[in-house]
């Protein structure tokens, strides 16, 4: 896989995103430095600041680069919620999100064939 064509399509993804979900206000990253552990993709944010970082696995397929770049912008919308929850729902509230966001994604982008009763199965 040429590494400079996908770097240039998840940029160009994260750009088209970005103006989308109204998040112009935020400096946001593609790294290609860190693999996310265990994921298609990591968003990290800066505490307090408007900027974020997203890492995509590179063992991702390019059919499913774009679903993983509007994840993982969600996640960052999202991230800013965890600090009203207590850990001690954290957990449950992790499962929601990740639901929600999944609901959000397949609505974005035409998926029709979602059921909210299953979980997305993560690849490893």
């Amino acid at each position: 896989m040429d590494r400079a064509a996908r770097k240039e399509r998840i940029e160009s993804c994260i750009a088209k995103w970005q103006e989308k979900l109204r998040l112009q206000d935020w400096w946001i990253y593609f790294s290609e430095d860190e693999e996310p552990e265990g994921n298609l993709g990591d968003a990290d944010t800066a505490l307090g600041g408007l900027t974020a970082t997203i890492r995509t696995s590179s063992r991702l397929f390019e059919s499913e680069e774009e679903v993983t770049v509007v994840h993982e912008l969600l996640e960052v919308l999202m991230k800013r919620l965890r600090s009203y929850i207590p850990d001690s729902s954290r957990e449950e509230a992790n499962i929601e999100r990740h639901q929600i966001i999944q609901r959000l994604i397949f609505a974005f982008l035409g998926i029709h064939d979602f059921e909210p009763t299953k979980r997305v199965a993560r690849r490893q």
